[in-house]
């Protein structure tokens, strides 16, 4: 009881704005490479494309998972400490008593509105990158099928030569 009186009073409604963010992203890539893979099968292969509105339909369900928690962040940061609720439970409780299951839906729609091109952005730098990870993955592969960190040695020649890169010594790099 004591650390509750004496916490920060910005900290209330850390815990939930933790699960709405574990959740939220959690839904976020599942959707998003779900749609994708979707769209993937249909023959859409054009990758920009594809990103883009594979991260507006997979907003659909993050905005459904995380609202209901939004809110709850929401009225527990902007209580006096622990004016009106004091946990998150009892916030959720109070909620539905007053207002039912619509009252965790209050702005959900300009939620959306926010959550797009977040999402769009976020994942299409994220679809790219991961693309590029792998290519390049591709190309640095060992020659031989065994990678052993103990034949490196020091030099760093030893690195380029496992991985198949030629560099001249006369430019400088090698």
């Amino acid at each position: 009881k004591q650390w509750y009186q004496r916490r920060v009073r910005g900290f209330q409604g850390g815990t939930s704005a933790v699960m709405r963010v574990s959740l939220a992203s959690t839904i976020q890539l599942l959707s998003f490479t779900t749609v994708q893979h979707g769209f993937y099968s249909l023959g859409v292969h054009n990758a920009l494309f594809n990103s883009c509105i594979s991260g507006v339909i997979s907003s659909i369900p993050v905005v459904i998972i995380s609202n209901p928690l939004d809110v709850v962040c929401t009225r527990m940061y902007n209580q006096d400490l622990g004016a009106y609720y004091k946990s998150n439970r009892e916030c959720i409780e109070k909620l539905y008593q007053r207002e039912g299951w619509r009252g965790f839906y209050k702005g959900a729609f300009v939620n959306y509105c926010r959550t797009v091109p977040h999402m769009v952005c976020t994942l299409l730098l994220w679809d790219h990158f991961k693309r590029n990870s792998i290519n390049l993955s591709l190309t640095l592969q060992p020659k031989s099928n065994e990678f052993d960190f103990e034949g490196f040695g020091d030099s760093h020649k030893d690195i380029i030569t496992k991985f198949g890169l030629d560099f001249d010594d006369d430019e400088g790099r090698g």
